[in-house]
């Protein structure tokens, strides 16, 4: 079980790591070129961290009813498309 629990945290420090790392090339990017071309890729990275969120937040859960579980579904499923990105 702990090691479940360090695997979860060593893969979300990963994931918002590499986030991280992106927007900041993305900011140099931006800098040097004095483009904002590519800036709505920052807010797909946002979507597509949304899914992964309501995942840990349903697998860290228990005693979910059905409806709070139907709920979440179904927020999981519309922001799903975006979810390649990560």
């Amino acid at each position: 079980m702990k090691e479940l629990i360090f695997s979860r945290y060593k893969t979300l420090s990963t994931l918002f790591i590499s986030m991280c790392l992106s927007i900041f090339l993305l900011m140099v990017r931006m800098k040097l070129t004095l483009s904002f071309q590519f800036i709505f890729l920052v807010w797909n990275l946002f979507l597509a961290f949304v899914p992964f969120m309501m995942t840990l937040y349903l697998s860290s859960k228990q005693d979910l009813s059905k409806l709070q579980l139907a709920l979440t579904f179904v927020a999981w499923l519309l922001f799903l498309p975006n979810a390649p990105y990560l």
